[in-house]
């Protein structure tokens, strides 16, 4: 995963010669600035506008994303929006396509049946890396695209998980498959690329929802956490059967624990 002075990185290449490996995140501790996160957005964007390629941006639907996309755009820099159409994330894309209109901005759109959907969770995801999540797909086919225009592809990925009610800081391992399946250089994880703009969105968690969090911390109205649904009965029988034969199950989350243990020890 791409970063600043490679700060912070994964495991999950190993995933590709070792099915059974746990997914692990590691840090090397960097001095930082503290930032407002506003002002360490800005940083992370004229950073990676500063590579020199184009520059595609996941647009899912999600509040993640939105803030990327604008950030990008009220700074005047002309990113390219990427949005990945299924039967399953057809209730979130329509916010995707909403802000396209409100900017003005022709997206880039790529359709993908449920069988070829389902390819690509099979060949990628199950057979390479032994993975996980039905949402996966999504990422890889932007980044793919990306690379195939000699470009960068940026996803909005950040350390705030939540896990039965409360927020925490950690990741999940099919949020980092593009980096074991697309060239090293290809995925930019947002809000991960500078220790300015983890701190500075890590020492902001207060409160029990990370959807009220991000909200605020965006600056944006709320709105719920859409789940992907509405595929078939045929996928979804497909993809027990493919969960059903893997043989190892790694670990598949790195904890980091609380915001309070996370800036002790790192910050």
């Amino acid at each position: 995963m791409p970063s600043e002075n490679n700060w912070i990185f994964s495991n999950i290449e190993s995933r590709l010669s070792d099915h059974n490996s746990d997914f692990v995140v590691n840090i090397n501790k960097q001095k930082y600035e503290k930032l407002s996160f506003d002002q360490a957005a800005a940083d992370v964007c004229h950073k990676l506008v500063q590579i020199g390629k184009p520059i595609y941006v996941g647009l899912s639907g999600g509040i993640d994303s939105e803030y990327v996309f604008r950030k990008f755009h009220n700074l005047g820099y002309v990113v390219k929006p990427v949005i990945v159409c299924t039967s399953g994330n057809r209730y979130e894309t329509p916010n995707a396509f909403e802000l396209c209109r409100e900017l003005n901005v022709d997206p880039i759109v790529i359709h993908k049946s449920e069988i070829e959907y389902l390819q690509i969770i099979y060949k990628y995801i199950i057979k390479k890396l032994n993975g996980y999540g039905v949402a996966t797909p999504g990422p890889i086919i932007a980044g793919m695209y990306a690379q195939e225009h000699n470009g960068i592809f940026v996803k909005a990925e950040h350390l705030v998980d939540e896990k039965d009610g409360k927020m925490y800081v950690g990741a999940n391992e099919w949020d980092f498959y593009n980096d074991a399946l697309i060239d090293k250089s290809n995925t930019y994880y947002f809000f991960m690329y500078t220790p300015e703009i983890v701190y500075s969105m890590i020492s902001k968690i207060v409160g029990y929802d990370v959807q009220k969090f991000k909200s605020k911390l965006y600056g944006l109205p709320f709105r719920k956490k859409i789940k992907f649904d509405g595929y078939s009965n045929t996928f979804e029988q497909a993809l027990t059967v493919f969960r059903s034969n893997r043989i190892h199950r790694p670990k598949y989350n790195h904890n980091f624990g609380s915001k309070e243990n996370f800036l002790k020890e790192y910050f």
